[in-house]
């Protein structure tokens, strides 16, 4: 599975622990690379697909949804996906007007249903 069709890992940990419920088709999961989990740097993470893994209860195991997933949470709200060269720029114009770039689509997508689902501070994304 190539990361780049899914929110990064950094994105991910963030969606997880804002609230993200929905199962998603891929996952962010530990990997192991001697065996050894203990030591943060015998591991790394990769995008996996797992059925029947419950995310909240996993701490090795990161929501990885797709643009088309995160847009399913989003179809309640008007927003526009505008492009560039270089970034992805997602616009909410409802009760107010919020814009959120990144080089991925997943990312920007992820920051604006952070920010719209949980009113999160701009800043902090």
């Amino acid at each position: 599975m190539n990361p780049n069709y899914c929110v990064s890992l950094e994105m991910a940990k963030k969606l997880k622990e804002v609230g993200w419920k929905k199962n998603t088709e891929f996952l962010w999961k530990r990997h192991s690379l001697s065996g050894n989990f203990t030591d943060p740097r015998e591991y790394e993470y990769k995008i996996m697909h797992l059925e029947g893994f419950s995310i909240s209860k996993n701490d090795n195991i990161y929501p990885a949804p797709l643009a088309a997933e995160i847009l399913e949470e989003l179809q309640n709200y008007l927003i526009t996906i505008e492009t560039d060269i270089e970034n992805y720029r997602v616009i909410f114009d409802g009760d107010s007007y919020e814009e959120f770039n990144d080089e991925s689509l997943c990312d920007a997508l992820a920051k604006m249903w952070i920010y719209l689902k949980n009113k999160v501070i701009k800043s902090d994304l």
